[in-house]
């Protein structure tokens, strides 16, 4: 769950930019009986008439997942990329009577101008296309704002990380940098998604009957890769679950799956051979909802798999997110890359020297997990001396 908020000004006279509005999901161990977990935005719904906008670093439901729900209570205007507004338009419209919301597009690697704040749109890699950091220029300096990201020489679609802008901004000197924690205390570099489709066209191949893939539906990239080794395999695409239908026909409409072959219905599966179908399914979570869920609990209307057969080729376990799927995954090989760098990157890309400002260098994670500080203090002293963890990170 994602939302930060930056302020400028006095207390009399403040401007509100906000980033974000995303959400968590509930478990049943620990929040029994909770679906969704949003930001309590009391303090923004007092300061409204200053939010002068809400800016998104990408569309993952913990970063824009709450914006239906809440929106109505802050009206801003909202900015965000092609992909991510039009994501946010499929959504809006597969909901009973949502609000009318408006998006304002800006263009990946553009720059808005937001009251005294001018937002920069840096384009970074990650597991859905269109993922930006954002350097957040005022009169006081700048604040890096890298939302999720990793260093992918290679993604297959969209953009990779723009390492000379953030250099070029490490060398100006920034007041504060707001990175993305959720891998950073594995160490070594993320892999490349290039990487995890070699492995997944291996996986695809050599399996002899039905094939279930499962990967969060808006990690188009990857849908790609399985698309690809689907055909390489010479098998079918079935898309089973409703929000991979909406990123498919999302990426399709915005250009991300030019080239891909035509996918079927769900309701065609049973019509090929075991050797000539691969089911793209939702709930790579264990979301028990879900298509896979509902396929292992032999729930599935339309699709089925044997008992014995490869029922699904990865699962990458996200922070935050159900960990249901346990019971039936399986991840062979090492399709199960994340979105989300690992301390090489922050190392390489985010060396500064001292700033010209009197004020040291600011280096917090986003979103504050309990194990990110240590993490943080390591890779400050080690690698980037010139930065600190302050002592009073709010979530810490």
């Amino acid at each position: 769950m994602n939302l930060s908020i930056y302020g400028l000004g006095n207390r009399h006279q403040r401007s509100w930019l906000a980033v974000d509005l995303g959400v968590s999901f509930g478990d049943e161990e620990h929040l029994p009986g909770i679906d969704l977990i949003m930001p309590d935005i009391r303090f923004l719904e007092k300061e409204r008439k200053n939010l002068i906008g809400l800016v998104l670093t990408h569309a993952h439901e913990d970063h824009f997942g709450a914006i239906i729900d809440l929106w109505p209570k802050l009206k801003c205007p909202i900015y965000a990329t092609q992909f991510s507004a039009a994501l946010f338009e499929a959504k809006c419209a597969s909901e009973r009577n949502p609000p009318k919301i408006p998006v304002t597009v800006v263009k990946s690697g553009g720059r808005i101008d937001l009251g005294p704040f001018s937002v920069e749109f840096i384009p970074v890699a990650h597991s859905i296309p269109e993922s930006h950091a954002l350097a957040i220029h005022t009169s006081a300096g700048t604040v890096l704002h890298t939302g999720d990201w990793k260093i992918d020489p290679t993604p297959i679609i969209g953009l990779p990380t723009d390492e000379r802008r953030l250099r070029e901004l490490g060398d100006a000197g920034v007041l504060a940098l707001i990175g993305d924690s959720t891998n950073a205390v594995r160490e070594g570099r993320s892999p490349s998604e290039a990487e995890v489709a070699k492995t997944i066209t291996e996986l695809v191949k050599a399996a002899k009957g039905r094939v279930a893939v499962t990967t969060f539906a808006s990690n188009v990239a990857r849908l790609r890769a399985v698309a690809d080794a689907a055909k390489a395999a010479g098998r079918e695409v079935v898309v089973v679950g409703r929000a991979m239908e909406r990123v498919v026909q999302v990426a399709r409409e915005t250009g991300y799956l030019n080239g891909v072959q035509n996918f079927r219905g769900a309701d065609l599966y049973g019509h090929f051979p075991p050797d000539k179908v691969l089911a793209l399914c939702t709930g790579s979570q264990g979301e028990p909802r879900a298509a896979l869920s509902r396929i292992a609990n032999d729930d599935h209307p339309e699709v089925t798999l044997q008992q014995g057969r490869l029922r699904d080729l990865f699962l990458a376990h996200h922070p935050g997110q159900r960990e249901g799927g346990r019971r039936h995954h399986q991840r062979p090989g090492d399709a199960g890359r994340r979105g989300h760098h690992r301390p090489h990157p922050p190392r390489a890309c985010l060396r500064s020297p001292p700033p010209r400002r009197t004020a040291r260098h600011d280096f917090m994670g986003a979103p504050a997990t309990p194990d990110f500080p240590s993490m943080a203090r390591r890779c400050t002293c080690s690698n980037m001396p010139n930065w600190r963890v302050p002592p009073a990170c709010p979530g810490f």
